[in-house]
């Protein structure tokens, strides 16, 4: 073995050695000469690239919903808005209770991608009487008042991060239940079905509700999962043609508590219930 090969050798098992307490990476070519590559620079890098293609992504979610309320929210009884850039759009609902209005416009499908969070929670969105089957661009956001009635809408999936909403208006739909729905906790005024084709409350995890509308439900058999409910500070109307055969347990905070309280009116086929335990025989298992 020559020299150049020895001292080759020695370098190798120097370095191999460094190596392994080290966060750095080296190459080593045949020459003998060592290659440093430093790990942690490549990890703010990705990382910095990350950032960089995050902030990308939002900025197109805003231009496309800015888009969207500019030039096609623009039904009949539609609040027109035109916004010229992201930032005036971020300012609007920064100051004021924003009303983007798209009832009546012949909307096909929304934005795609996350949404716009921070407009959202202090906006409401009415998209009533359009041709809307899924709900996109809005999966980031967390607090809403939106209005869905009167579309083929057949699942409440893309809005997996809500978790309150002033008005939740789910009229004239076609779901079954409320999947995609499990996060949401708080209604601080109204979640309202009506003919929505709802079969079950499964999904429905909220605790505390304002008022709760259910009218016309004709598949609706099981109520148990109204069982999450734990505060009511307004009403539970239930307007129903069958006697749910899956009933809320006895135990929870509706059977035990608030229809002794008043909080609970029930009609079947037209027939307003008033007794407390008419009503407790009726809906409690």
């Amino acid at each position: 073995m020559n020299i150049k090969k020895i001292i080759l050798l020695a370098s190798i098992s120097l370095v191999s050695n460094f190596c392994l307490h080290s966060n750095n990476y080296y190459q080593i070519n045949i020459s003998g000469n060592v290659n440093i590559n430093n790990n942690s620079n490549n990890s703010n890098n990705n990382n910095s690239n990350s950032n960089s293609n995050n902030e990308i992504q939002e900025e197109e979610d805003f231009q496309g919903w800015l888009n969207f309320i500019n030039n096609q929210c623009v039904g009949n009884g539609a609040n027109y808005h035109n916004y010229n850039t992201i930032e005036e759009l971020q300012n609007d609902a920064a100051n004021n209770f924003v009303r983007f209005g798209c009832q009546n416009s012949n909307i096909n499908a929304l934005p795609s991608g996350t949404g716009m969070p921070n407009v959202w929670n202090n906006a409401s969105l009415n998209l009533i009487n359009n041709n809307i089957t899924e709900i996109t661009g809005l999966s980031n956001v967390e607090r809403a008042s939106i209005y869905l009635s009167d579309n083929p809408l057949t699942s409440l999936r893309g809005l997996q991060n809500l978790k309150s909403v002033s008005m939740l208006d789910l009229q004239n739909v076609n779901i079954k239940n409320f999947e995609g729905l499990e996060n949401l906790e708080v209604s601080t005024y109204q979640i309202k079905l009506n003919n929505s084709k709802i079969e079950s409350f499964q999904g429905f995890n909220v605790t505390s509700i304002y008022l709760l509308t259910v009218v016309n439900e004709n598949n609706l058999t099981d109520i148990s999962g109204l069982k999450s409910i734990e505060i009511i500070d307004g009403y539970l109307s239930l307007e129903l043609n069958q006697e749910p055969t899956v009933k809320i347990p006895s135990s929870s905070y509706i059977c035990s508590e608030a229809i002794e309280d008043g909080y609970v009116s029930y009609t079947i086929n037209d027939n307003d219930i008033y007794d407390e335990s008419e009503i407790k025989a009726a809906l409690c298992d």
